[in-house]
């Protein structure tokens, strides 16, 4: 027995103790979870007497309670907590000098909710996988409750690019789903793969869809360069969604037919700017559109480079934990000065 208890039945037994307190007597007891036992907390008990309420308690972390009864007659017992069922003892009487014990074994009820798919309330889903959507879409599941009791809940989303999620808020009977409609808008996708989370938030538990993705990378292209001078290369990046990158520039070889970064490169190291301006490198930025345009002046007129074969290719590379990196999918060829050559 709690030690509190203990101490509180024995003074009941002290002599005097009636004269000193008063008449009547005490109903106390402790309030506890069905199922583990665990003393409960914030558990509001009502003392009712005929039509309603005549005094609340609510318990403290021991899970006890008690009422100082001042006259005779019939009483009731009310339980409530959150996420429990109510509980409750029927009329009982209360004589001069009685002290009643009450436990009260509260009943958590079971969390049975669950997101299936349309229909089929057997056919949890466990993860939303939308691939590589390239289109906004909307996507529809049920959300199924299989508890003993009415759930009221809200919904929410963790993403930007999980725009909508409908309703926002409702009410669910036992055995009965609603239908829930995703929105959801590729274009603002992250690169790769990505993850996001809708959310189910009840008053009788929560449930949490993780939606898998994969974003389309940019599509880099090397813009064949016109025969005016100074000689000029334009890359252009067309993408959807968000992309950080934390270098952008060009990568060009006299060996290699296929350059990568290993080979030189021209960087530009900032374009957030509309206009940049870095050495021979000139940048403007577009609307979700990247063009770079590059001339290398040192050597122009030197026939010995004037004529030689260059291979070009534009690349971005991702700010990312691997540093991916995505090049142009076409090499582009020339010669800084054909009229030099023979």
């Amino acid at each position: 027995m709690n030690v509190f208890l203990k101490i509180f039945s024995l003074c009941l037994l002290l002599p005097g103790y009636s004269e000193v307190y008063g008449q009547c007597g005490w109903v106390y007891g402790k309030v506890v979870d069905s199922n583990t036992g665990e003393r409960l907390s914030r558990v509001v008990v009502s003392l009712i007497q005929g039509a309603g309420a005549i005094e609340h308690f609510t318990t403290q972390d021991d899970g006890n309670y008690w009422f100082k009864i001042a006259q005779e007659g019939e009483y009731q017992l009310v339980f409530k907590k959150t996420e429990y069922d109510d509980f409750s003892y029927a009329a009982f009487p209360l004589r001069s000098g009685d002290s009643i014990r009450k436990d009260a074994p509260l009943r958590k009820p079971p969390r049975f909710i669950r997101i299936t798919e349309v229909n089929d309330s057997e056919k949890e889903i466990k993860m939303l996988d939308v691939g590589a959507l390239r289109n906004e879409n909307v996507y529809y599941v049920d959300f199924f409750n299989s508890g003993e009791v009415e759930i009221e809940y809200v919904t929410g989303k963790m993403n930007e690019w999980i725009t909508d999620v409908t309703p926002s808020s409702g009410t669910l009977k036992p055995n009965e789903s609603n239908r829930i409609a995703i929105k959801i808008n590729p274009d603002k996708f992250e690169a790769g793969k990505t993850t996001g989370k809708v959310l189910v938030i009840t008053n009788n538990g929560n449930k949490v869809l993780p939606i898998k993705a994969i974003g389309k990378f940019p599509e880099v292209t090397t813009v064949v360069p016109d025969a005016l001078f100074p000689r000029k290369f334009q890359c252009q990046i067309s993408f959807n969604g968000r992309h950080t990158f934390k270098e952008v520039g060009y990568c060009f070889s006299d060996e290699n037919s296929i350059p990568t970064v290993k080979d030189p490169v021209v960087l530009a190291s900032m374009f957030e700017f509309e206009n940049y301006e870095y050495d021979d490198f000139y940048m403007h930025v577009l609307t979700d559109k990247y063009q770079f345009p590059w001339f290398q002046s040192t050597e122009l007129f030197d026939p010995k480079f004037a004529c030689r074969t260059y291979y070009v290719r534009a690349y971005l590379k991702y700010e990312n934990e691997n540093d991916t990196i995505i090049y142009s999918r076409n090499v582009e060829q020339f010669t800084l000065w054909e009229i030099l050559c023979p």
